[in-house]
């Protein structure tokens, strides 16, 4: 009975911190498809003790396995060392704001390639992108999709449970558990958010931001999400920009 319910723990503790942070991103990307990813997550300290607080309540008394925490320590541990990624900077401040203590951790990492974007047990989940180049009428287009946020079947890939000796894997948790976890967390979710900035070569002309939801300017966009559309299933992300060729390099 342990080995499931460290799985239930483990997923609540990323559905329930979903709810507890304030997520900004920054991905600045590069013609190669290179670029940097900067993470400003913020967090209630109150709501994130008690999340703690719940999820040790549930953890089988013979475990000797450590609940994640939100720290420098663990965020260099998920990302250092890890190939195609510079780890350029980790910076915590703790402070308080209307009487409420909160932890500002700001994660600054570079990548050489979308798919080395792969860390799937951070906060929202670090998700790679896709970036496609081709050259029309002396421009150069970029086109960007990217899913953010979890659905379902991040979900079960978190939650299934493999066997031993090659045998098939076995959802630990149904979907209907999920459900109910999730309603356990609804308060924590009211009035957070989660904020997507993209910055493209050239000038962004089109993206699918929905009106009232996000802005763009020059070679910027930014998706404002409340963090209960990402707890509910993943959003996608897509953009196109235009650079106009300098003639050679």
């Amino acid at each position: 009975m342990a080995r499931p319910l460290l799985l239930v723990t483990g997923v609540l503790f990323l559905l329930a911190t979903a709810g507890c942070i304030d997520y900004a991103e920054v991905l600045e990307i590069r013609p190669d498809g290179s670029g940097t990813l900067t993470i400003v997550q913020t967090v209630d300290r109150l709501s994130y003790e008690q999340v703690i607080a719940l999820l040790q309540s549930m953890r089988s008394g013979d475990s000797q396995a450590e609940l994640p925490a939100f720290d420098e320590a663990t965020i260099r541990s998920k990302l250092e060392g890890r190939e195609g990624l510079v780890l350029r900077s980790v910076a915590v401040e703790d402070f308080e704001e209307g009487g409420v203590k909160k932890r500002k951790l700001t994660t600054i990492l570079d990548f050489t390639s979308p798919e080395k974007l792969v860390v799937g047990d951070l906060a929202l989940a670090i998700q790679p992108f896709e970036l496609e180049r081709r050259e029309e009428d002396g421009r150069t287009v970029y086109s960007f999709a990217r899913k953010v946020g979890m659905d379902p079947a991040q979900l079960q890939a978190l939650l299934a449970k493999k066997k031993k000796d090659g045998e098939d894997e076995k959802p630990a948790v149904d979907e209907a558990q999920i459900a109910g976890f999730r309603s356990l967390f609804e308060p924590l979710l009211a009035g957070k958010k989660a904020t997507f900035t993209l910055r493209m070569p050239g000038t962004i002309t089109s993206t699918n931001i929905e009106e009232g939801k996000g802005t763009t300017s020059g070679g910027e966009a930014t998706w404002d999400f409340p963090i209960s559309e990402l707890a509910a299933g993943s959003r996608e992300l897509t953009a196109e920009s235009n650079e106009v060729a300098t003639g050679g390099e």
